[in-house]
This record gives structure tokens, C-alpha cells and sequence, in this order.
């Protein structure tokens, strides 16, 4: 997978996990401040949940190298 196309998927799930009304997950910190998706490499993981897929964002901390892994919770 190409960096362009990379940043367009995270762009893509960043907005339906984010602002998500099914499942919310969020912001990636490590090394005490918020890792920038577009400035690092972001492994997606995918979850199903209810019959539904999401996909999940986690992104390399660039300070430690250290994968954040995805910390979400369901939205009532």
C-alpha cells in the first residue's frame, strides 16, 4: 500500500471511529502527547462487533517507535 493511499484510508476510519455513533475510540497518546495519524505509518485492525465491521486505527509512536494500540468503547 502506497503513503497516499494509507492517508486516505486513515482519513476515511478516523472519521467513522472518531465521531462514531456505534463504537468511539480514542486519540492515540504515547510518550505524554497525541500521536498525528498523518505524520506516521498506521496499522489498521479490524473489529466486528454486532455483525457490523470497524476498522481500528494504530499508529506508530514516531518518538519511541512503539505501536499505540487502540484503547475504544461502545456508544450507548
Amino acid at each position: 500500500m502506497s503513503r497516499a493511499e494509507e492517508i486516505l484510508l486513515t482519513a476515511v476510519y478516523a472519521e467513522e471511529v472518531f465521531r462514531g455513533t456505534v463504537i468511539r475510540q480514542e486519540r492515540p497518546w504515547c510518550c505524554g502527547r497525541e500521536v498525528d495519524l498523518y505524520r506516521t505509518s498506521v496499522a489498521f485492525r479490524d473489529l466486528q462487533l454486532g455483525g457490523r465491521s470497524f476498522t481500528l486505527l494504530e499508529p506508530i509512536c514516531p518518538r519511541c517507535g512503539l505501536r499505540v494500540q487502540a484503547v475504544w468503547a461502545v456508544v450507548n
